[in-house]
């Protein structure tokens, strides 16, 4: 920029600044997007989490209803005879 004439200079100035703050907005675009990315990235990690632990609890109450299969239809046959439960204070 030094080497060229003093009213190039004048004109070119203006549009070096402006040029370096697209630079630096596109900068920030670029890292608020990274960001986002990772946030989602943590999000689809705990949904993976959350359906592969929802599973396990389903599998686990398939198989012990499984094995309590007898006391399961008596108590659907005949809820009457369900032990009475303690009230929660």
């Amino acid at each position: 920029m030094r080497q060229l004439p003093q009213p190039w200079r004048d004109k070119m100035l203006p549009l070096c600044n402006r040029v370096g703050a697209y630079i630096a907005m596109q900068y920030k675009l670029l890292r608020i997007a990274q960001d986002a990315v990772e946030n989602l990235q943590m999000d689809v990690r705990y949904l993976l989490f959350d359906v592969e632990y929802a599973s396990e609890l389903i599998r686990l109450g398939e198989q012990d209803a499984s094995s309590r299969k007898d006391e399961l239809e008596e108590l659907l046959a005949n809820p009457s005879a369900a032990p009475a439960r303690e009230a929660v204070s």
